[in-house]
C-alpha cells in the first residue's frame, strides 16, 4: 500500500513540476506580448494619456499570476 501511494506522489510531483514549467514559459510569453503592445508600447498609457485597453487586459492577468493584484 504504502509503495503505492509513494509510487503516485512521485508520479503528482512531476505533472506539477511540468505544469509549473509551462505556467513559466506562458507567463513570459504574456510578458513579451503586452511589452510589444502597438498602442503604447508596453507602457500600459496610450498617447493620449488613457489607460490601454489593447493590453490592459493582459497586464492584469499578469499581476494576478504574479500575486501583485
Amino acid at each position: 500500500l504504502w509503495g503505492r501511494a509513494a509510487d503516485e506522489i512521485e508520479r503528482l510531483q512531476g505533472l506539477v513540476a511540468k505544469g509549473l514549467a509551462v505556467v513559466h514559459d506562458l507567463l513570459a510569453l504574456a510578458h513579451q506580448y503586452a511589452s510589444e503592445c502597438g498602442e503604447c508600447a508596453g507602457t500600459r498609457v496610450c498617447p493620449d494619456d488613457a489607460p490601454c485597453t489593447e493590453c490592459g487586459f493582459i497586464w492584469d492577468v499578469i499581476n494576478k499570476a504574479e500575486g501583485k493584484s
